[in-house]
């Protein structure tokens, strides 16, 4: 408490009127001797929480410039839209850039404003596709460059969505249809053969699938949700320590998921949304 405390005379706030708003969001025990509980309806009490949260960003802006970045939007609960529709009005009188990314399924709440600009990135040319493949190939194996057939393959069927021109280069360097030389791969089949998804769904489950003991944890933490940590995941696993860090490690190692800290402060995030979806929505509806 005396934490929150500080850190709410840092941003300038009534203790007594903002406390319980915090002390609620958080799931902080509030001392009713020092706080007595607010008389507010629900959706005041909303509007209190989502008013105070806005202060501490604007107090950091008046501060320093700030960057503000919120992914995802096409996932956005109606409360953070609420939220950010307070963001955005404070936008021309602050020091502050919001940067937010979506799907084009999103269809944005807050109008054509002239301080804010929409951008739509469109999927990758041939060339850059080819150069990304090029680097990937570089990177993974190990300098070796790719049959010219096979790479050819790859910038037609990725479509010029990049996470698929990573997932598909990763998928056919993992599958049998290249053989490593000294210098260079070659096709150990015919080129139409190489084993590439239809889908960047369908790719990004087959590295799943290929991970077979590490994919049930893949799914496990999926249920948990893009961010999870290893506590959390070893109270629910059912497995011992040393196979859990073991399987962990080979998700890490597959790039499926990034690492931050050692176990058990570790943490985990799912290097895409999309792979988590992907694992989550392989589980029958009952697992989950």
């Amino acid at each position: 408490m005396t934490k929150l405390e500080q850190m709410l005379r840092q941003y300038r706030l009534p203790l007594e009127e903002t406390m319980p708003f915090w002390a609620a969001l958080l799931s902080v025990p509030l001392p009713e001797d020092r706080y007595p509980p607010l008389s507010l309806s629900p959706q005041r009490h909303k509007q209190k929480t989502l008013e105070s949260l806005l202060v501490v960003l604007l107090e950091q802006a008046a501060a320093h410039p700030t960057l503000l970045i919120m992914e995802d939007l096409h996932w956005v609960d109606p409360t953070t839209v609420e939220w950010l529709s307070l963001v955005i009005d404070q936008v021309p009188t602050t020091s502050l850039c919001l940067l937010a990314t979506c799907r084009p399924e999103f269809q944005s709440p807050w109008g054509s404003r002239s301080y804010l600009t929409q951008m739509t990135l469109n999927r990758l040319p041939r060339t850059q596709v080819a150069q990304m493949v090029e680097l990937l190939a570089d990177r993974v194996a190990e300098g070796k460059p790719f049959p010219i057939e096979v790479m050819q393959h790859l910038v037609e069927k990725s479509d010029g969505i990049p996470l698929f021109v990573e997932e598909m280069t990763k998928t056919v360097l993992e599958s049998e249809s290249l053989a490593a030389h000294e210098r260079e791969y070659v096709r150990a089949e015919h080129v139409s053969a190489v084993a590439i998804p239809a889908t960047l769904q369908d790719s990004l489950m087959a590295r799943i699938d290929r991970l077979v003991t590490a994919k049930g944890l893949a799914q496990l933490g999926a249920t948990l949700g893009r961010h999870f940590s290893y506590a959390l995941l070893q109270a629910v696993a059912q497995l011992d320590e040393e196979t859990l860090q073991r399987e962990l490690q080979r998700l890490v190692t597959a790039e499926l998921l990034y690492q931050r800290g050692v176990p058990p402060q570790a943490t985990y995030l799912f290097k895409h949304a999309l792979i988590q979806d992907v694992a989550y929505q392989a589980l029958l509806k009952s697992t989950r």
